[in-house]
């Protein structure tokens, strides 16, 4: 055994470690500039499309006619389209799904009306505050929808 080779497993070691503790904090630094797209809240419109398609276009502009604030994710982005694949589930696989997917409230819509997202909305019902100080003393298991 030459002498390097225990130079050597200390760098491997040490890159390694430097990595298992990089990469968490890049994935949770994502999630946390994401988080209103990753974790919508409860009333929060994502729509899923590109912006050379026509008919997500039709949608968004139906959306800020009708003054519904919603999120664009553009599926051009690999890290998105990782996303609605995950949202969407293993059974939809492009092309058997139609752009812009919206998530609405906990719904998956496939290509969507502007009028069938609004529908989607009026049915949501009003969020109740979430009581944190419960959950940390125990009693309410999980302050979350």
């Amino acid at each position: 055994m030459s002498a390097a080779a225990p130079r050597l497993k200390a760098v491997l070691r040490a890159t390694v470690l430097a990595l298992s503790a990089l990469i968490p904090a890049v994935v949770g630094g994502y999630g946390f500039v994401h988080r209103d797209r990753l974790f919508p809240e409860h009333h929060t419109v994502v729509v899923y499309g590109r912006e050379s398609c026509s008919i997500t276009r039709s949608v968004r502009e139906g959306l800020h006619e009708r003054n519904i604030p919603y999120l664009f994710a553009d599926i051009d982005i690999p890290a998105i389209d990782d996303e609605l694949r995950y949202k969407l589930g293993p059974r939809f696989r492009e092309p058997t799904y139609t752009l812009p997917v919206v998530h609405v409230a906990g719904q998956v819509l496939l290509t969507p009306t502007a009028e069938r997202i609004a529908q989607a909305l009026a049915r949501v019902p009003p969020a109740s505050p979430r009581d944190y100080s419960t959950f940390l003393n125990g009693a309410d298991p999980v302050p979350h929808y």
